[in-house]
């Protein structure tokens, strides 16, 4: 190699250093600015750990906080990683009431004391007077039916509750439960990517939702050129899927009511909605219709929160996606009465065969 090659090359690794050090300056430069001026929402990093059956969990005995420029609220999780307080054996006047679900019943941006859970346990306490009501939050950010059901068969020897409530949303469940079960912890699917598991998209993903400005330059372009693309992308999936999806939920639910009757407790499912520009009015009651006609087939009892939650505006009910305070006291009252129309509350109601 000459001395004038060796030269170029010099000069072009000169150059490739320094723009090099200049993407990183501004990527470094940029994420302060938006974590201090634009901070984005998402849960702290830390919550989630990888989990070989699971993907990944909720952190066990965890003590953090959810920061934005508009809310902050403490999040602490109990020895099984659930967001509530330690569980002994029930009391032989409690009646103890495990809610199952994800993000939804987790309670994404408000306090413990104001998730449906939480504000349920309350109006059931003064119902019943001098009876222990005890409702166990065991939402799970992000989690499939199938998740579900595992992290149920892994918790309710423990909890042992007297009635098991599963929170669905058809028209999003069936794709996650395709993509846990397809991908699994290969690359990340089913959420393993959120504690660190899956192969190196799975990491890079994690690496990249952990950037203040990775996020606000995605949101933005969405909301700027894919905009309804965005909102309506549930409707966008292959309807030739949907059958498939469909049954590993219904298999899912199946699995858990199954497991709630063997061990003499009572079983019931609500079908959550959500905004009409996330998934499609005419979509979500297709899904439900469907999901209600198998679920009535092995005697599951089904509450549809649609016929309920229209009583107010969306903007009082919902943030962008999850319930407001005011939404979730809105669903404690609708499952207040749901399970009281259905005998829960009095132990009337026998659990299937």
């Amino acid at each position: 190699m000459t001395v004038a090659v060796r030269s170029t090359w010099r000069r072009w690794l000169s150059v490739g250093a320094v723009c090099a050090g200049l993407v990183v300056g501004l990527a470094l430069g940029g994420e302060l600015v938006v974590r201090v001026f634009f901070p984005q929402e998402h849960l702290p990093p830390g919550i989630f750990v990888s989990d070989p059956n699971l993907g990944y969990r909720v952190a066990r005995n965890y003590e953090g906080e959810h920061v934005t420029r508009t809310f902050t609220v403490p999040l602490r999780t109990n020895s099984l990683g659930l967001r509530d307080r330690e569980y002994g054996p029930p009391g032989p006047d409690t009646l103890r009431i495990y809610f199952l679900g994800d993000s939804f019943i987790f309670g994404n941006r408000v306090p413990l004391e104001d998730t449906v859970t939480k504000v349920l346990e309350r109006q059931l306490a003064g119902r019943l007077g001098s009876r222990t009501v005890e409702v166990v939050n065991g939402g799970m950010p992000g989690y499939s039916t199938v998740q579900e059901l595992k992290f149920f068969e892994e918790t309710v020897d423990r909890l042992q509750p007297g009635v098991v409530l599963l929170a669905l949303c058809i028209g999003n469940d069936i794709w996650d439960n395709l993509l846990y079960v397809e991908r699994n912890v290969i690359d990340g699917g089913g959420g393993s990517w959120r504690g660190g598991g899956g192969g190196w998209r799975a990491r890079l993903t994690l690496l990249l939702k952990h950037s203040d400005f990775y996020l606000l330059i995605r949101r933005t372009f969405n909301a700027i050129f894919r905009g309804s693309e965005v909102e309506v992308r549930h409707q966008d999936r292959p309807a030739a899927r949907i059958p498939d999806g469909l049954r590993l939920t219904e298999q899912a639910v199946l699995d858990m009511a199954r497991g709630a009757w063997r061990r003499g407790a009572q079983f019931a499912v609500l079908l959550i909605p959500v905004q009409d520009r996330i998934i499609a009015l005419d979509t979500q009651r297709d899904l439900n219709d469907r999901f209600r006609t198998f679920a009535e087939q092995h005697d599951i009892p089904v509450y549809d929160l649609r016929d309920h939650m229209p009583a107010e505006g969306e903007s009082e009910l919902y943030y962008t996606v999850h319930w407001t305070p005011r939404g979730h006291a809105v669903v404690a009252d609708a499952v207040e009465g749901f399970l009281a129309r259905n005998r829960f509350l009095d132990g009337g109601a026998a659990a299937a065969p």
